[in-house]
């Protein structure tokens, strides 16, 4: 009895592992790759020779797992003539899925990319240039508050903090940067706006619980991933940046962030730059270079990615209360004033001086 009981846990055992193994074989090649991939289907292909263009294009892990997936679950042969957009995040059956609905090419499709950091104007830049929206209009929406709260009731993220009158784009910070594709250029504004803010909402959702428990509430993290997002290099440690702002908050001094001076001149172009006299302006409530103006800014000063905002989620505890950022990305933390300005030096002899510090 005890032998019979060692095979049937011997072949359970077998069993587990050929199945664990099948599914990560048919399962996707990159779960982050989200590239459209174009493959095209010919009149001599059928599924059974498809799998050696899926394979070539990167598409699938393996080309005998797939003609043994299309044996034992597949049961049309026919392939439809055409294009097809895949990409690396698919699995073999969600592939299959796409090319037994047929052709889902669309030569009308538009591509736009919103990188990270760019603020509520760069982004009505980005959806004007590339698609049939005036750029007065896109703004126009994007300030509206009655659109604002039209949005607030669909998405569970939003609140009440982002009406506040002092604020200048209520959605801003809420945008999540990437390559989205759309059915042609008259798609209209509040259809990409809310495709954004879908991702952004499907990016933050494992993180709902922290955010609950979080001593900020969601805009304050919000607002704190979008300053780290636009003074931080890429590469930069960004649990520690925003560490570095907490820390200026609770021993109240100044965040003395550049970057919500310029945003809230409403200068993109920071080469253009700002005078003393600006910079100290404790007027504006975007403004922390102000030495006077303690706390956050008022609201978001742009749209921050998901190392960012996982940042001020889970930022670093540390004693630190300046940084500096080296033109390589390597990031620099400091305690003190002087040590800041002795970085600072160094750097600058060394040629890495970028100008990214707080």
């Amino acid at each position: 009895m005890e032998k019979v009981i060692r095979v049937i846990i011997g072949v359970l055992i077998f069993l587990i592992i050929i199945l664990s193994s099948f599914m990560y074989i048919t399962g996707p090649v990159d779960k982050k790759n989200k590239d459209i991939i174009k493959v095209e289907v010919t009149n001599n292909d059928t599924f059974s020779t498809f799998g050696k263009v899926l394979y070539k294009k990167g598409l699938i892990k393996s080309e005998f797992i797939y003609k043994v997936y299309i044996k034992l679950f597949l049961k049309e042969s026919h392939l439809e003539v055409g294009e097809y957009n895949l990409n690396k995040t698919m699995s073999l059956e969600k592939i299959m899925d796409e090319l037994k609905k047929g052709n889902n090419y669309n030569p009308d499709n538009i591509r736009i990319t919103f990188k990270e950091g760019l603020n509520i104007r760069q982004i009505a830049k980005e959806i004007s240039k590339n698609t049939n929206n005036k750029y007065d209009d896109i703004i126009k929406l994007l300030e509206d508050k009655e659109f604002a709260r039209k949005m607030i009731n669909d998405y569970w993220f939003l609140d009440e903090s982002i009406l506040n009158d002092k604020i200048y784009y209520p959605l801003e910070g809420y945008l999540f940067p990437d390559t989205y594709e759309f059915l042609n250029k008259d798609v209209n504004t509040e259809t990409i706006i809310r495709t954004l803010l879908n991702e952004f909402g499907e990016k933050i959702k494992p993180y709902q619980d922290k955010i609950n428990e979080n001593e900020f509430k969601l805009n304050e993290i919000v607002t704190l991933a979008s300053i780290a997002e636009v003074e931080s290099l890429p590469g930069s440690d960004r649990k520690k940046v925003v560490g570095v702002f907490v820390n200026r908050i609770k021993n109240n001094i100044s965040l003395g962030s550049d970057m919500t001076a310029y945003y809230a001149y409403k200068l993109d172009d920071i080469k253009t730059g700002l005078t003393l006299n600006e910079f100290s302006n404790c007027s504006n409530p975007y403004n922390t270079r102000c030495t006077s103006k303690m706390g956050l800014p008022v609201g978001p000063i742009s749209n921050p990615g998901l190392d960012s905002i996982i940042g001020a989620i889970d930022y670093e505890k540390s004693s630190y209360l300046y940084f500096v950022a080296d033109c390589n990305g390597k990031t620099y933390f400091m305690n003190n004033y002087t040590e800041f300005e002795s970085t600072i030096k160094k750097l600058m002899n060394q040629g890495l001086w970028c100008e990214v510090s707080a």
